[in-house]
C-alpha cells in the first residue's frame, strides 16, 4: 500500500495527552500564535491543571522518523532525553555488514573487506573488541540520490563514503556498570533496567564520521535504546551539519538500522504534540512538553512523499504496544500518514487498528483525515478506521493573521482537509499548520 503525507493532526494527540499524565513542576505557558494553544483551548486547560504537562506519557510517532538533535526536541523539562527510543521500519536505514580481515598497510595495519575498501587507525577505538573479529559497512550518498537530503554531510557534494566498524565488546561485571535508572525513564515506578550479565558481549560501532577513512576521530555508538548515542556526519570546516543518526544492531540478520529524519514531517509534529523550548526559546513549547517520544519511522524518505507500506505500520503499531506493556507506560500514537480509502472501515490497516485498539484499551491512536478535501468521503486510511480518532484541519483567526496575513472572523475547515460521507469522520479538528521543531537540515526552511 504506497503512502503519502498527510496533513498535521498531532495537536489533536497531545490534547488527549494531558487528560491522562500525572502532576508535573508549573510552567508559564505564553501565548504562541504560530503554535497556538489558545485556540483550541490548551491554555485555559494548563491553567485549571498546571501540573499537567504530559509526564508519564509516550507519544508514539509514526511518521518520517524524528531528529533527536533538534531543538526543542533533545530534553524533557526535567533535563532527562526526551526522544527515548527510535526504530526505523521504513527500510530506508538499513546497512549490512560483512566480516572484515586486518592486513598491513602504509600507516599501519587496515580493517578490510572482500571487495578492498577499508579503515586504518582502528586499534585504539577498538581495545576492548572481544573476540578480535571485525565487520564492516558503509554510508554511501550515492544511495540517497532520490531522498530530500542527498549531502549528508553538507560539504557541497553528493559522493562521500562513510566506514563503519563493528565489532562485540564484553558486559562489565555488574560491581563495576551497577544498576540504574535508564536515562528517560522519569517516572515513579518506571522499570529498573538490571546490569547485563557479566561477559555478555554486546555490539558496538566506531563510526568514520569525516569520511577520511581513518578511525582515530571516529564516533562510538551502540544501540539507542541502551545509552542515546547519537552522531552527525562532518563536512569541511562551516559545513552545516544536516542529519542526527542512532543506531540499532541486529546480528542475527548481519543488519545496522540507522535511525534518522530526511523528510522532516516527523521531527516537526513530535514538536507540536511534545517539543520543549523550539528553537531554543524558553516558553515556546509544544502541547505536552513533559511527554516523551517513541519514534516509529514508517516513511522511506527516498520515495516520493516519504512511501510507507501495511506492514511498515504494522510493525511499528505493534513495537509501541510492546513497549507500553514492558515499560508500563500509556502510549498515545500520532500518524499523519494516509492513502485514500478503499472501501471505508474495511481496508487492511483499517482493520487491523480496529482490532489492535480493541485488545489494548489503554492504547490512543489518532490520525489525520486526509488532504484531499473538500470532496466528501474523501477522508483516506487508517482514517476511517472506526475506533481511531480522525482529524481534520482547521483554520483560525490568529494562525491566518500569523501565519498568511488575511483576516478571519471564525474558525474554519481548510479547504484541503477530507470530510466525510460514507463515514462520520473527521471526529474531530484541530490546527492544520503551525511553526514547530525541525531536523538540522532544514533549521533555514520553514514549517
Amino acid at each position: 500500500m504506497a503512502t503519502r503525507l498527510f496533513f498535521l493532526s498531532t495537536l489533536a494527540a497531545a490534547l488527549l495527552v494531558v487528560a491522562i499524565v500525572r502532576p508535573a513542576p508549573v510552567q508559564e505557558d505564553p501565548r504562541w500564535d504560530l503554535l497556538t494553544h489558545h485556540e483550541i483551548g490548551a491554555d485555559r486547560f494548563k491553567a485549571a491543571y498546571p501540573d499537567l504537562d504530559g509526564k508519564g506519557v509516550v507519544i508514539a510517532v509514526l511518521d518520517t522518523g524524528v531528529d533527536m538533535g533538534a531543538e526543542g526536541l533533545r530534553r524533557l523539562p526535567d533535563g532527562k532525553v526526551k526522544v527515548i527510543d527510535v526504530r526505523d521500519f521504513s527500510t530506508e536505514g538499513d546497512l549490512f555488514w560483512k566480516e572484515a580481515r586486518i592486513v598491513p598497510g602504509g600507516d599501519g595495519e587496515k580493517v578490510v573487506d572482500a571487495e578492498g575498501r577499508g579503515l586504518s587507525h582502528f586499534r585504539a577505538v577498538a581495545a576492548d573488541a572481544y573476540p578480535e573479529r571485525f565487520y564492516l559497512g558503509f554510508i554511501e550518498e550515492a544511495k540517497f540520490a532520490d531522498a530530500d537530503v542527498k549531502d549528508l554531510n553538507g560539504d557541497g557534494d553528493t559522493t562521500d563514503v562513510f566506514g563503519i566498524l563493528i565489532f562485540t565488546v564484553r558486559e562489565p561485571a555488574p560491581e563495576e556498570a551497577g544498576t540504574k535508572k535508564a536515562e528517560g525513564d522519569t517516572d515513579a515506578g518506571a522499570e529498573e533496567k538490571a546490569p547485563a550479565k557479566a561477559g555478555a558481549l554486546r555490539y558496538v560501532a566506531v563510526i568514520d564520521v569525516n569520511g577520511d577513512g581513518k578511525l582515530d576521530d571516529g564516533v562510538r555508538v551502540t544501540d539507542y535504546w541502551r545509552s542515546h548515542d547519537t552522531f552527525v556526519l562532518a563536512g569541511k570546516k562551516g559545513a552545516r551539519r544536516q542529519l542526527t543518526f542512532a543506531a540499532n544492531f541486529y546480528p542475527e540478520e548481519g543488519r545496522l538500522s540507522l535511525h534518522f529524519d530526511s523528510g522532516g514531517h516527523g521531527t516537526h509534529v513530535a514538536g507540536i504534540a511534545a517539543g520543549h523550548r523550539i528553537h531554543g526559546q524558553d516558553g515556546y513549547d509544544g502541547l505536552a512538553p513533559g511527554a516523551r517520544v517513541l519514534s516509529l519511522k514508517i516513511g522511506n524518505n527516498r520515495y516520493s512523499g516519504g512511501a510507507t507500506v501495511t506492514e511498515s505500520i504494522k510493525k511499528a503499531l505493534d513495537y509501541a504496544v510492546e513497549y507500553a506493556t514492558k515499560h508500563k507506560v500509556p502510549i498515545v500514537y500520532n500518524m499523519s500518514f494516509g492513502i485514500g480509502s478503499e472501501v471505508e472501515t474495511k481496508s487492511a490497516i483499517d482493520v487491523y487498528v480496529d482490532e489492535l485498539l480493541w485488545k489494548n484499551p489503554g492504547v490512543v491512536f489518532v490520525t489525520s483525515a486526509g488532504n484531499e478535501g473538500p470532496g466528501l468521503s474523501s477522508v483516506g486510511m487508517p482514517g476511517t478506521a472506526t475506533r481511531a480518532i480522525s482529524v481534520g484541519a482547521l483554520l483560525g483567526p490568529e494562525a491566518a493573521h500569523a501565519q498568511y496575513g488575511f483576516p478571519l472572523k471564525a474558525e474554519v475547515a481548510f479547504p484541503f482537509s477530507s470530510r466525510g460521507g460514507d463515514t462520520f469522520k473527521p471526529d474531530i479538528l484541530a490546527p492544520g499548520s503551525a511553526s514547530s521543531t525541525v531536523p538540522l537540515w532544514g533549521e533555514r526552511d520553514h514549517y
